[in-house]
């Protein structure tokens, strides 16, 4: 998907973008011959083979965040009336269309992993798992936290696209202590 959109989007002249986009696919063509090499696969280390991975998917997404607005043509002549066009592509969007769509994707990004977490925390105060001072607890209040800036800022008037992906990242870093915390607190 990513390299349709550079290819779309005019990114494919870029150098900065190429050279994130080249090292991108060695290091899936790299993951890729270790996991289907089975005399390799017996030598993998599972926990940071996972991470590692995390961080390709958090890459790659970032990326193609990056690519899928167009690439901005500074000799393209600007007008008054482009005036809302440019505001756009200063925010790191082509168009207010684009905006919108990414605006849309956060929110149900964020009202699942809202859902999620509110009902993860109902059952951890249940079990009475939550007790002031323990390191659940702080880590608990911090992902709070951070989703309510998120909300803060999906319901703004504002947002740049450097915003959406703190967002983004945001969301992402949630989901993945959700799991990690029902993983070692609620299996039972």
């Amino acid at each position: 998907m990513a390299t349709k959109l550079v290819n779309e989007n005019g990114w494919k002249d870029d150098t900065e973008s190429l050279k994130q986009h080249n090292e991108l696919a060695d290091l899936i063509d790299g993951i890729k011959v270790i996991i289907e090499d089975p005399k390799q696969a017996k030598e993998i280390d599972a926990d940071a083979m996972s991470k590692n991975l995390d961080s390709l998917i958090s890459s790659l997404k970032e990326y193609e965040l990056a690519v899928s607005v167009p690439f901005p043509d500074a000799s393209a002549p600007t007008s008054s009336v482009d005036e809302t066009a440019k505001d756009d592509a200063n925010e790191g969007y082509a168009t207010n269309a684009q905006k919108e769509e990414m605006v849309a994707s956060l929110v149900e990004m964020f009202n699942g992993v809202n859902t999620d977490f509110t009902g993860m925390v109902e059952l951890l105060n249940e079990k009475e798992l939550i007790v002031e001072g323990t390191q659940l607890t702080e880590d608990l209040h911090k992902y709070t936290v951070d989703l309510q800036d998120v909300y803060d800022g999906l319901t703004g008037e504002t947002m740049t696209s450097a915003d959406a992906e703190e967002f983004l990242n945001k969301i992402e870093a949630t989901d993945q202590f959700i799991g990690e915390t029902i993983e070692a607190y609620l299996q039972n």
